[in-house]
């Protein structure tokens, strides 16, 4: 798993509640400079970049009926 996702993951679990504690939350992580930018930028796009993702996903289930 990324250092990204995992980031992504334990803010999910502990959203901070400030700007200066989400700065200080990226800048105590151990991302790659192009990883705090696109975090503090809060950029979607250059995340999903970085990642390597695809623009969109979906899940579907499909049921018998």
């Amino acid at each position: 798993m990324s250092n990204v996702i995992r980031f992504i993951e334990e803010l999910g679990r502990d959203p901070v509640r400030s700007r200066e504690a989400y700065v200080a939350a990226i800048e105590a992580s151990e991302l790659s400079a192009p990883e705090h930018r696109a975090l503090l930028d809060r950029d979607p796009e250059a995340l999903r970049g970085l990642l390597g993702a695809r623009a969109n996903t979906a899940c579907m289930i499909a049921t018998p009926d």
